[in-house]
């Protein structure tokens, strides 16, 4: 009985854990587009530092969502361990 309570526990906490962490990393991903953006508006009167800066902005949207996509992944796989 004690296992079955312990293994749902296990269940709930990794579950919220990976989701808060996809939920993390897709709103830094956001947030620092943003930034980038309004950083590209500032220097908008050197306009050989816009391309550096959007290949960032962009970059860092790119990376969010690829960790994000491991992140659900390893969510999904440990949903599958603990339903065995």
């Amino acid at each position: 009985m004690f296992i079955v309570n312990g293994l749902m526990n296990i269940h709930c906490s990794h579950r919220i854990g990976v989701t808060f962490g996809i939920k993390a990393t897709l709103l830094s991903g956001v947030i620092v587009s943003i930034v980038g953006f309004v950083i590209i508006m500032g220097q908008m009167s050197t306009p050989e530092k816009i391309g550096p800066n959007l290949a960032v902005m962009v970059l860092t949207l790119l990376y969010s969502f690829i960790i994000s996509l491991f992140m659900l992944v390893i969510k999904g796989r440990l949903q599958k361990i603990i339903e065995d």
